[in-house]
């Protein structure tokens, strides 16, 4: 059952009067033909926090994945750079260009790694939504800051690979401005959006059903 279902049928019970049934105690409303008992289980807070759970556990399942994955791909980048070190040694601007790959890998690997610890710190089994909300909002802050640094740092990244992968000098770099700057626009909005898709999407609707259970706690 969903929340706001279960807060209408709340707030329809609490709407209607009520009498006690004689025998056993149940609630009975009154009708045209008489007494009626009620067959309807009403929700409690507890039914609301499980269906919060639910939804929301499904979410951190997927950004849990998601990290592991991109985790994955990362090692194999880093694998792919180091065994490359021989061309890093062939001139100052390809060791420059090898050097910020290396620790940007190496950031994306701690970051990606602190992540899935923040997320595995999450239990909906036992946390309190005060909890949940205070982890959550602490991931969200964490994924907010990753993204300002990313997407400032792209430019350098692909400075990086030209210098690297092309062997371009700083000065040749003149030369492909144009496309530079098409290439770092393109992977700015890129990164954007699979941010948006695989973070915050995701962060925002666990972050309504937090509110939803608040909500019906208010509301009964």
């Amino acid at each position: 059952m969903e929340l706001d279902e279960m807060k209408e049928l709340w707030q329809a019970q609490q709407a209607k009067p009520a009498t006690t049934d004689g025998e056993g105690g149940c609630p009975t409303m009154r009708s045209k033909k008489g007494r009626m008992r009620l067959s309807i289980a009403y929700p409690s807070e507890q039914d609301a926090e499980r269906a919060a759970s639910d939804k929301s556990g499904g979410y951190l399942a997927t950004i849990l994945r998601n990290e592991y994955t991109g985790l994955s791909l990362i090692i194999i980048l880093l694998a792919a750079l180091l065994s490359l070190t021989d061309r890093a040694l062939s001139s100052v601007t390809a060791m420059t260009g090898y050097i910020i790959l290396l620790l940007s890998l190496l950031a994306k690997i701690s970051t990606a790694i602190y992540k899935i610890a923040l997320i595995k710190q999450v239990d909906l089994a036992t946390d309190s939504i005060a909890d949940f909300a205070l982890k959550m909002d602490r991931f969200h802050l964490f994924v907010t800051r990753e993204r300002l640094i990313g997407l400032s740092s792209i430019p350098f990244g692909l400075v990086s690979l030209y210098l690297f992968i092309d062997g371009y000098q700083f000065h040749q770099l003149i030369d492909i401005l144009p496309r530079l700057i098409v290439s770092i626009v393109l992977a700015i909005i890129i990164s954007y959006f699979m941010y948006k898709k695989s973070y915050f999407d995701k962060i925002r609707a666990i972050k309504e059903h937090i509110k939803a259970v608040k909500d019906f706690r208010d509301s009964v």
